[in-house]
């Protein structure tokens, strides 16, 4: 399961989760759609919804962090 999906089933739903983050519901949608939260959100909705930040990201920015690591 993506983290996006943990996220809105730890918040109890897709309007949950978006009256807890304070957007609107069609934003969680569309975030659902895309897979990952955008980046400015990750934070919020992680600490919020228990889920680890890098699950929650866009996975291209997830590895673009990996690969400059240690350089």
């Amino acid at each position: 399961m993506r983290g996006i999906d943990r996220a809105i089933e730890a918040a109890g739903g897709v309007v949950a989760m978006a009256k807890a983050v304070g957007v609107a519901h069609q934003v969680v949608t569309r975030w659902k759609k895309n897979g990952y939260v955008p980046a400015k959100r990750v934070a919020a909705v992680s600490a919020l919804f228990n889920v680890s930040a890098r699950d929650l990201m866009d996975p291209r920015l997830v590895e673009l962090a990996s690969d400059t690591v240690g350089e």
